[in-house]
């Protein structure tokens, strides 16, 4: 049903899909994911904020594995491991703290996705999109420990 819906995505995008994503929309979701951080950074850290930013780390490795990245994908592994080390400790203990390599870990991974919404084609994203929502589909816990670098 994913994949119809895809398909449906692009058929009606057309051209769209080999130009990047408009400006104002990258700005739009950029400005919702650079919040989430300097929340985590000022140490205002809790689940929400945690998963939007793993979510950020998954698009991103999801898109340099796809060819579209120019941060090396171990940096990209190391933060997605760090973050989820993070979520399983809050989670555990309701201690959502960043210490600060993490913070620079994901402030390195976050600029790479501002860089690759603004550069990639649509059509690449929309898939790495796709993935991440098949991901979640089949719960986040259980399909993030099978899906990690």
């Amino acid at each position: 049903m994913a994949r119809k819906n895809l398909g449906n995505a692009l058929a009606t995008r057309g051209k769209a899909l080999f130009l990047p994503m408009p400006r104002a929309e990258v700005d739009a979701l950029m400005l919702q994911h650079r919040l989430a951080f300097e929340a985590a950074r000022g140490r205002y850290g809790d689940a929400s904020i945690t998963r939007r930013l793993y979510m950020v780390i998954l698009m991103t490795r999801y898109l340099t594995e796809d060819g579209h990245g120019l941060l090396a994908l171990d940096s990209v592994c190391e933060a997605e491991q760090e973050v989820a080390a993070i979520f399983d400790r809050g989670e555990a203990v309701s201690d959502w703290s960043y210490p600060d390599k993490v913070i620079k870990l994901i402030s390195t991974v976050i600029n790479e996705y501002d860089r690759q919404l603004r550069e990639t084609r649509l059509e690449a994203i929309l898939l790495a999109n796709e993935r991440l929502g098949r991901l979640i589909a089949r719960g986040a816990a259980l399909a993030a420990a099978e899906d990690r670098c």
